[in-house]
């Protein structure tokens, strides 16, 4: 959503989601188990000049509702808990996901330059955080490929530049690599020694691709070394109303200690009415050595006769709904379930057997939107002009640092549909004298059969704004929210709020 006109004095935004979730997870290493996992997420803007001023919060409670080791994953690793790493689980978020200030400034009508810095973001690698996307918003489980796209979704020390122009962004970062420790209610400074690239092309408003590289110094606690991470990702998302389509595909490569670990992935999200569907497909490389270890075992080199460097590839493939049964204040609850089959390589059936099957079933619940939407794809050094932010009137899942940004200067529009309402352009037009009726501010003329609410008529996009249709015409609002209110007794709203 573009925003053509930004009001004075500081926005505010707030999106999150809480999991309660039953995983049964599937094999000799599987097991069950009830966990909540959570993250919320809080965002202030404001004009400064011609400039833009952000600044970001993201929190989780993760530490105390998930525990310091994580939730069952079979086939997952990453990260290390009491000199022991992380197998078959994925690891909880800390405490601070994000603290973060976005700068942005105008260079020219088409080009801009941002500046974004914090104790605790991301930098400029890989997709959109899993969490983020909307391709994923329904999804209350990691990818196993998290440790090959975003894992650094939450690093320690981060500066990021950023110069966009037109349907481009070109971002560099400079960033503290190692993944936070098993000690997640503090901070995990170090030295800003790894660094990033990211090149971000939307030819429109349906279509983002990526290409980014890394270079990360000691990223991992037992594997100390460099690692070079190169990715790329498409997404494509189409909505109508609240309705909408989401994909995501990706690609991505870790060179380090001799060898490279290959993967893809591909998800997708439909929400229709009341109900949404979702799925994922991936396929990763794994380090068949480390999956075989027993849990209690310290290393490799005690447990294991493996050969270190070999590489298996392991395949999932998921599926899950959700029914949204209530919106309560603006809170949206709803009740899914998901299960994911896998294909597990020659190597692993022995601890992992032939043919596993896990499942969750679970509570979804998130706050209220603000008016500006949700938190919905969205990264560091993300511009208006030219890349509006996927901010979405629906649903939403995990957000990284980068937060949605007001115009800074003027944007060129796009012309209007044949036959809808054309922009006047004031500045063509004659004065009328000071005092005289003709003076008096008016609200901007609308067709008969679409009525704005006058709160938020300069700053309505008809293509993305709530709306409902009632006695013959249609009826755009400024959030969710009204919308929805203005659905349980149309006649009281429109007294309340005439138009």
């Amino acid at each position: 959503m573009q925003m053509n006109m930004q009001p004075a004095g500081w926005q505010f935004m707030q999106d999150g989601i809480v999991f309660g979730m039953f995983n049964r997870q599937g094999g000799p290493r599987g097991g069950q188990e009830f966990k909540v996992p959570n993250w919320w997420m809080g965002m202030g803007t404001r004009k400064l000049g011609s400039s833009q001023l952000t600044v970001t919060g993201m929190f989780s409670l993760d530490p105390a509702t998930v525990g310091k080791r994580g939730y069952r994953e079979i086939f997952q690793v990453g990260e290390v808990v009491d000199g022991v790493p992380l197998i078959d689980r994925q690891h909880p978020h800390d405490l601070f996901m994000q603290l973060a200030a976005i700068w942005r400034i105008p260079i020219s009508e088409r080009t801009g330059f941002t500046i974004a810095a914090g104790p605790a973001g991301e930098p400029a690698l890989g997709p959109v955080a899993f969490m983020h996307r909307a391709s994923s918003a329904e999804n209350p489980m990691a990818p196993l490929s998290h440790h090959t796209f975003d894992s650094t979704h939450i690093s320690y020390g981060v500066i990021t530049a950023a110069v966009d122009h037109g349907p481009w962004v070109l971002e560099g970062s400079l960033f503290n690599g190692r993944e936070p420790d098993e000690h997640r209610w503090d901070f995990d400074f170090g030295a800003l020694d790894s660094v990033a690239t990211r090149l971000w092309f939307r030819p429109n408003d349906r279509w983002e691709f990526q290409a980014s590289t890394g270079r990360l110094k000691d990223p991992e606690e037992l594997e100390p070394g460099i690692v070079q991470r190169t990715t790329v990702s498409g997404s494509w998302f189409k909505r109508n109303d609240v309705d909408f389509t989401a994909l995501t595909i990706g690609y991505g490569v870790n060179a380090a200690h001799e060898t490279t670990r290959h993967a893809v992935f591909g998800e997708v999200t439909r929400h229709v009415g009341s109900n949404s569907f979702f799925g994922r497909v991936e396929a990763r490389q794994s380090d068949t050595a480390v999956l075989v270890i027993p849990p209690t075992c310290p290393s490799l080199v005690h447990c294991v006769d493996l050969d270190p460097l070999r590489r298996d590839a392991v395949g999932a493939f998921t599926l899950g709904g959700v029914r949204d049964m209530f919106t309560s204040h603006g809170f949206e609850g709803g009740l899914g379930a998901a299960v994911t089959f896998y294909a597990v390589p020659d190597a692993l059936t022995a601890t992992h057997g032939s043919h596993p099957v896990s499942f969750q079933l679970f509570f979804r619940l998130r706050p209220p939107a603000s008016k500006m939407g949700r938190m919905w794809n969205m990264r560091m050094s993300q511009p208006m002009q030219g890349h509006e932010s996927m901010i979405h009137e629906s649903m939403s899942h995990d957000s990284t640092m980068t937060m949605p940004h007001a115009e800074a200067h003027p944007v060129r529009k796009k012309p209007a549909p044949p036959g809808s309402p054309q922009p006047m352009d004031h500045s063509k037009v004659p004065m009328p004298p000071a005092g005289s009726p003709e003076a008096a501010p008016k609200l901007p003329v609308i067709p008969a059969e679409e009525m704005l609410d006058p709160r938020c008529a300069n700053t309505t996009d008809r293509k993305t704004a709530p709306k409902a249709t009632y006695r013959g015409k249609v009826y755009y609002f400024c959030s969710m929210a009204d919308r929805d209110t203005f659905r349980k007794d149309p006649g009281a709203y429109l007294k309340k709020h005439p138009r």
